[in-house]
């Protein structure tokens, strides 16, 4: 019995691929924390009608709405680890790595535009295309230019992955064209921080530069530093791939992207002025970021046991179908609270009432498209072990 079991665990944890060792579980762990954050900031901005004004309820909404949206930056960070990585070790063609990075995107992504626009035809009312326009519509969202260009998506959150688009597309070639690989490391750093000091001069000086040829702000795409951050911390890990970092520094590491992340809800005041805050905010969690890497990766200690935790490292592994289907499971919640606790009756407890209930329902709208769509299509199919 006990083996039957040990079976069914070990066929569950391989549906999400947890297994493994070294830098990529607490990685996992991270995409865990980060695509949590996400979901916070989508509760909490479904449900602020439950939170009673002046309340320490409405003081965490606020707080969870601006401060949350740092997932989507650790994110970015982890991308440019792992995506720069890849780059500089690619073992296959250029078409080759694009198609790659191509395939981990679209089929999931592809699946949920089909969803979103069979439920604009369905149910006009809540149809965000303009009348006359459903095609070009659907077409910029296709094509993933909503978020870098200044442009409605069909999709609200695939917003980001315009900006993982751009730097899938943008990191091979810059490598090819400049023979990175040839460089030595000092110089691939120096580069990459070079480039992020000039576009960080261009927003102090140009900002937004707006272009009127086209939907873009030149120097209103702060967050392309995170990328940044993740491409230093790769070549500060592989330098000193035999050294470990102490309990103090992974300690620190944590306190810093934490202190960050609080950072965020003071600089998301309107009150405050672009582009600074928006510099200062991606600095700092730029900063956390790097740290967090550099401390966890190794395998490492309690934080990466911390991040190593399974439940973590599920949702993690899942996270990029969470991403995309977890508004459906907020949408749906919500309707259920109108229904079963409005707002007028249940401010406050309602709020809190809800928070678990939106968990469940978004993580049941992930599971189709992660195990049906994601992991055979997008992700490679790990060897079920255990018999």
């Amino acid at each position: 019995m006990e083996s039957r079991w040990k079976q069914a665990w070990d066929r569950w944890t391989a549906l999400f691929e947890i297994g493994g060792r070294g830098r990529i579980v607490p990685m996992e762990g991270l995409r865990g924390i980060a695509i949590l954050m996400v979901l916070l900031v989508h509760h909490a901005t479904r449900f602020a009608g439950w939170a009673e004004p002046g309340s320490w309820t409405a003081a965490y909404a606020g707080f969870a709405h601006a401060a949350g949206q740092a997932g989507v930056d650790l994110f970015f960070a982890l991308s440019g680890y792992l995506v720069y990585s890849l780059a500089l070790q690619r073992r296959v063609g250029l078409g080759g790595f694009i198609g790659r990075r191509l395939r981990r995107i679209y089929p999931p992504f592809l699946a949920m535009m089909a969803v979103y626009v069979a439920m604009f035809v369905a149910i006009p009312g809540v149809a965000k295309w303009p009348e006359g326009g459903e095609a070009t519509y659907v077409v910029r969202s296709l094509l993933l230019l909503p978020g870098v260009f200044d442009m409605p998506a069909v999709m609200t959150v695939a917003w980001s992955l315009s900006y993982e688009l751009a730097f899938y597309l943008v990191m091979p070639l810059a490598v090819v064209a400049l023979r990175m690989e040839r460089w030595r490391r000092v110089e691939r750093v120096g580069l990459i921080a070079g480039l992020a000091a000039v576009y960080v001069a261009g927003m102090m000086a140009w900002f937004p530069g707006q272009l009127e040829w086209i939907p873009l702000k030149v120097w209103d795409r702060p967050r392309i530093l995170l990328f940044a951050a993740g491409m230093l911390a790769w070549e500060q890990f592989d330098s000193f791939k035999d050294k470990r970092a102490g309990g103090w520094a992974q300690g620190l590491a944590a306190a810093l992207m934490a202190g960050a992340v609080a950072a965020c809800y003071p600089l998301a005041d309107p009150a405050y002025q672009q582009p600074w805050p928006s510099i200062v905010r991606t600095l700092l969690l730029g900063a956390g970021s790097y740290a967090l890497m550099l401390a966890s990766f190794s395998g490492e200690g309690r934080l990466a046991g911390a991040l190593s935790a399974a439940g973590l490292r599920w949702l993690g592994n899942c996270s990029y179908s969470f991403y995309l289907a977890h508004s459906l499971g907020v949408h749906a919640a919500g309707l259920l609270a109108e229904r079963a606790l409005p707002a007028a009756e249940w401010q406050g407890a309602g709020f809190w009432l809800m928070l678990p209930v939106t968990a469940v329902l978004a993580s049941l709208a992930t599971l189709p498209l992660y195990l049906f769509v994601e992991r055979p299509f997008s992700l490679r199919r790990p060897a079920l072990r255990g018999g």
